[in-house]
């Protein structure tokens, strides 16, 4: 893979990272999938991600994403794959995930971050 370190997953159960704060995952997608009755189709939709408070994403998905669908009579379905590249970790905390439609705000899954602070005797165990 030219050197590139990956670690693909998916955390139900949040993530622990064994590290001294702040540090940074290189990458983290998240999954997102929304769907809605067919006579009810999204107008507009607005896709925000924030960690520990701060705004990560505030993006309008374009109109062709909201039409794009399966094809099928029962609803609309819009899926999207959003990364955050770096995540810089400050600490312990939340990923939240909403989507601000012209009627509602659906509320997303979460992520929990759990930082574990280093010791020293966990940097080198064979110095210990």
């Amino acid at each position: 893979m030219e050197g590139k370190f990956s670690l693909i997953g998916l955390s139900p159960g949040g993530l622990k990272i064994k590290a001294r704060a702040p540090t940074q995952l290189p990458k983290l997608v998240i999954v997102c999938n929304a769907v809605t009755p067919a006579d009810e189709p999204f107008g507009r939709a607005t896709l925000r991600v924030s960690f520990r408070g701060k705004e990560l994403i505030n993006a309008e998905l374009p109109s062709e994403v909201l039409k794009d669908t399966s094809g099928s009579e029962r609803g609309y379905f819009v899926g999207l794959m959003v990364p955050i590249a770096p995540l810089v970790i400050e600490g312990s905390g939340m990923v939240e995930v909403f989507l601000d439609t012209e009627s509602d705000t659906i509320v997303g899954n979460r992520l929990s971050i759990e930082v574990e602070e280093v010791v020293e005797s966990d940097q080198n165990p064979a110095t210990a």
